[in-house]
């Protein structure tokens, strides 16, 4: 099978024998990422999610690949997690809407500081 290149913003992907390399930069400084750099967290059959940090600059960063026969795309978003953080974090269950409404109402009530809100909840 001949290789295909899928050039995407900073990504290129190469499929070759069924399988797919990518080459990305650092968003902030332009730093080339090494393969070995990304910690794969999620790796289904047409999706990878991946954490990488800057060797250069230190910034992390989460980046969604989804895979298709005719292409791929990517994208990738600046993290403050680290690996460990990320690799912890990643796949927990997520906050619910009714969560999110609870806090919203939580924090509409309130008069006065978070610091005095977060002593309340505690």
């Amino acid at each position: 099978m001949a290789s295909k290149n899928f050039p995407l913003g900073d990504f290129r992907f190469t499929g070759k024998n069924n399988g797919a390399n990518i080459l990305a930069k650092c968003t902030i400084c332009r730093n080339v990422f090494e393969r070995s750099e990304f910690t794969v967290l999620e790796d289904q059959a047409r999706k990878t999610t991946l954490h990488v940090t800057c060797r250069k600059c230190n910034t992390a960063a989460l980046i969604f690949l989804s895979v298709a026969q005719d292409g791929a795309v990517g994208l990738g978003i600046v993290t403050d997690l680290n690996r460990e953080e990320a690799i912890k974090m990643f796949g927990q269950e997520a906050v619910s809407a009714d969560e999110i409404i609870d806090m919203h109402q939580l924090v509409s009530k309130h008069e006065g500081s978070f610091t005095d809100l977060f002593k309340k909840i505690n």
